[in-house]
Formats: C-alpha cells, structure tokens, sequence
C-alpha cells in the first residue's frame, strides 16, 4: 500500500513538473511571437511548428522556395476552420504541412476562427510572402462559402 501511495505522488510531481515547463516555456516568448507561424528574415522563411514540446522551426532559403500552398481544414463539424501551409522547394520537396488559425492574424487566443476570418489570415500571409517575391497558392475551397 504504502509504495502506491509513493508512486502515486511521484507521477504526479512528475506531471507538476512537466506542466510548470511548459508553461514557462510558452511565456518565455514575446507575447505576440507566440501566435506567429512564420518569420522572414536574411533572406530566409523560418517556419514555426508548435507542439507540446515547444517551438521547433524550419529555416527555408528564399532561392530554394517554388511555392508556398495553403489550405483550409474545417473541425469540430464546421463550426471552426484551420489553415494550412505547406512549402514546395524547386526540386519538387515538400515540407510538413503547418496548421495555422485566426490567431496568427488578431494576435491573441481565438476559440472559433470562421472561415472569413481564416480568408482574412491567409491573405495577410500570402500577402507577406509576396513582398519577398515567393509565390503563394490558395486553394479555391477556402472561397466556398
């Protein structure tokens, strides 16, 4: 008895610890830099992947970029949208698909992103890329109402 009581409280340090992490490691971040997807800088496009660890990022140079896609993913029965980035290089590689939401353009946490507020968020991007001379592809069923 007495050693599950032991685990019990040692799992469960375990999970204060991990969750105090992570914690202090999304705030240790610029508040705003939180919701980016995506940076531009020296002549490279560094993408922003979040997952429960952390920030990983990916660093494309611009010479290498053919195109860069975007898609919209409808969740929880169409009541909220999620877009999606993906770069092709010029020798036909293609990146993992990084998931973006109306976050990324207001700034601060959305619970709901609505498919014009998405619109609105993947035109800012595109928009963004375009001014570095990387051509943007947005799929036509993110116009479809």
């Amino acid at each position: 008895m007495e050693e599950i009581i032991w685990i019990t409280v040692l799992l469960s340090a375990g999970i204060a610890v991990g969750v105090l992490t992570v914690r202090f490691l999304a705030r240790s971040r610029e508040e705003d830099a939180f919701y980016d997807m995506l940076r531009i800088e020296d002549g490279h496009l560094i993408a922003f992947y979040h997952g429960l660890c952390g920030t990983a990022e990916e660093s494309y140079a611009f010479d290498e970029i053919r195109v860069v896609r975007f898609f919209c993913r409808s969740t929880k029965g169409n009541l909220t949208f999620m877009g999606e980035m993906q770069i092709v290089k010029k020798d036909g590689q293609k990146s993992r698909r990084y998931v973006y939401d109306g976050s990324s353009y207001l700034k601060k946490m959305v619970w709901r992103t609505s498919r014009p507020l998405l619109l609105r968020t993947t035109e800012q991007i595109a928009e963004e890329l375009a001014l570095h001379g990387i051509r943007s592809e947005v799929d036509p069923l993110m116009y479809r109402q």
